[in-house]
């Protein structure tokens, strides 16, 4: 996957945090590798929701097995983890 493509799904996804989720003041506070539930951006509700989100986003299915913190803890993981359910279902 290119890295453009990759930046796109950062770029998705803190949109949409942005526009649903978003809790802290100024979002140059948010980056790519901001820890999204220590930070205080995502509750567990939250991301339940960025889940479902991702799914319908990427066309991607998430496992009870994938719903693991490591997989959704910043915006650089979810891209990691939905270039690979993407790599996987080809």
């Amino acid at each position: 996957m290119e890295i453009k493509e990759q930046v796109a799904i950062k770029e998705q996804v803190r949109r949409y945090i942005l526009a649903h989720h978003f809790s802290v003041d100024r979002d140059e506070d948010f980056t790519y590798e901001t820890d999204l539930v220590n930070s205080g951006i995502l509750d567990s509700f939250a991301l339940v929701d960025i889940v479902g989100f991702v799914e319908q986003a990427f066309g991607i299915k998430v496992d009870l097995d994938d719903f693991v913190l490591k997989n959704f803890s910043t915006l650089e993981m979810v891209e990691r983890f939905v270039v690979e359910k993407q790599r996987q279902s080809v």
